[in-house]
C-alpha cells in the first residue's frame, strides 16, 4: 500500500458575504501577505507567491480555484486556507 499523509483545511466559511470578511479572519491569524487564488490562476501564480513571500493563501470559489490554492501552498510551503 502506498503511503500518504493528509491535512484537511483549516476552516471553511460559507455564507452570503464572506469574501468581505476574508481581512479581518486573517489578519487575526497572524497573516502578512496573503495570495488570493481563483480559477483563473496559472504557473505564474506559484512564481510570484514565492516573489511576494507570501505567508497565507486565500482560495475562493469552487473546486478549481480551491485545487489551485492547494498547488500553491505545496509548491510554496504556506499554510493553505479556504475561505
Amino acid at each position: 500500500m502506498l503511503s500518504f499523509s493528509f491535512q484537511a483545511t483549516r476552516s471553511v466559511l460559507a455564507e452570503v458575504g464572506a469574501t468581505a470578511k476574508i481581512g479581518e479572519i486573517l489578519t487575526a491569524r497572524g497573516c502578512q501577505r496573503m495570495a488570493f487564488v481563483t480559477d483563473k490562476m496559472t504557473r505564474n501564480t506559484v512564481d510570484q507567491a514565492r516573489a511576494e513571500n507570501v505567508d497565507y493563501v486565500a482560495s475562493v470559489g469552487g473546486g478549481s480555484a480551491h485545487d489551485m490554492a492547494q498547488l500553491v501552498v505545496t509548491l510554496r510551503k504556506v499554510p493553505w486556507q479556504s475561505v
